[in-house]
């Protein structure tokens, strides 16, 4: 009667067991809090105005006259005239599309695309 006892418990706790445990899948944590968004990406476009390698930042100006500045890392895809983030050093002047996240008050460049020249 003990080991019925026993056993009755046990058994509950094995069906109350997540199939993610069983299958040998982790639970996946979410990146954002409850309730928060998940970043989006924003465009920009304009002319590509220099490159800092050294500190893996670019600068756009934009028709209006203004300049921004994005970061890139080494995930950042690159798209068009350019093969790699290093190779956009020679591309000053080229129009480029930049989708970037805003994250702790830096854009992140997500995918850079260069442009043909017009």
């Amino acid at each position: 009667m003990r080991m019925k006892l026993f056993l009755v418990p046990m058994v509950l706790a094995l069906f109350a067991t997540p199939a993610s445990l069983w299958s040998g899948q982790a639970a996946q944590e979410p990146s954002q809090a409850p309730g928060q968004a998940s970043p989006t990406l924003q465009t920009a476009a304009g002319e590509l105005s220099r490159v800092a390698p050294e500190s893996k930042a670019f600068w756009i100006k934009a028709a209006d006259g203004s300049e921004m500045q994005f970061k890139y890392t080494d995930v950042t895809e690159v798209t068009g005239e350019a093969d790699s983030a290093e190779g956009l050093a020679n591309m000053s002047g080229n129009r480029v599309r930049v989708q970037f996240q805003e994250l702790a008050g830096e854009k992140l460049a997500a995918k850079i695309e260069v442009l043909p020249r017009a």
